[in-house]
C-alpha cells in the first residue's frame, strides 16, 4: 500500500502532521533538558526562588524558538533528509519539491 501525494500547495503540517508533531516535541524536549540543566547549574542562590524559576523558563523559551528557528533553515532540514529522515519536515515527498531536491 502505499501513501498517497498530497495536493500541490499543500502546507507540510497538513501533509505529514506526525512529522510536525515529532519536530515539536524533540524542540520542547531539548528545551526541557536546557531547562533542567540550567536550574541544576546556574548558581542564583542570591536571587529569590521566583526569579531563578523566572530566569529558567526564560532560557528554556528562548532555547525552544531557537532550535524551531533551526528547524526552519535549509541546511538543517538538507541534514535532517540525509541522517534523520524521520525529523524532516516531508517537504521533499511532495511532487512540487522534487525540481528543488
Amino acid at each position: 500500500m502505499t501513501t498517497p501525494t498530497p495536493p500541490v500547495g499543500t502546507p507540510t503540517q497538513l501533509a505529514h502532521p506526525w512529522r510536525a508533531v515529532l519536530r515539536i516535541f524533540v524542540a520542547a524536549a531539548v528545551a526541557v533538558l536546557v531547562r533542567w540543566l540550567a536550574a541544576r547549574g546556574l548558581d542564583l542562590t542570591a536571587l529569590s526562588e521566583a526569579m531563578v524559576d523566572s530566569i529558567v523558563n526564560a532560557l528554556a523559551a528562548l532555547v525552544l524558538g531557537f532550535v524551531q528557528w533551526l528547524l526552519t533553515r535549509q541546511w538543517v532540514e538538507n541534514w535532517l533528509r540525509r541522517y534523520a529522515p524521520i525529523f524532516a519536515s516531508g517537504v521533499h515527498t511532495g511532487a512540487r519539491h522534487r525540481a528543488e531536491d
